[in-house]
């Protein structure tokens, strides 16, 4: 009979998952900006359309009523910023006001 010690027991490393985007709230997809979700341009508030009435299919989703998040650009996953921070320094900003050079 096997005694479980922590020798002889394998332990798995914790998997902590990604924090989700904070627009899409994970989905990876929003509403559609242009159509409000509707899918087409004419007639937006209406849930059908009037008899003879063919729909404007919207352009920015195809029609679906969703479009990618911008912000996390479909991933489902928190994007950090990315870029350059300058930080404000009194000596660089006196330099281009003045005119002169440091």
């Amino acid at each position: 009979m096997k005694v479980k010690s922590e020798e002889n027991v394998r332990l798995e490393p914790r998997v902590i998952p990604d924090p989700s985007c904070v627009v899409c709230k994970g989905s990876g997809k929003v509403k559609c900006n242009r159509c409000t979700g509707r899918g087409r341009l004419n007639f937006q508030e209406l849930a059908m359309l009037a008899k003879g009435e063919w729909p404007q299919w919207c352009w920015d989703c195809r029609g679906c009523g969703m479009s990618y998040c911008r912000r996390c650009l479909g991933t489902r996953e928190k994007r950090g910023v990315i870029g350059f921070h300058f930080p404000d320094d009194d000596k660089s900003s006196k330099g281009i006001s003045d005119g002169t050079q440091n």
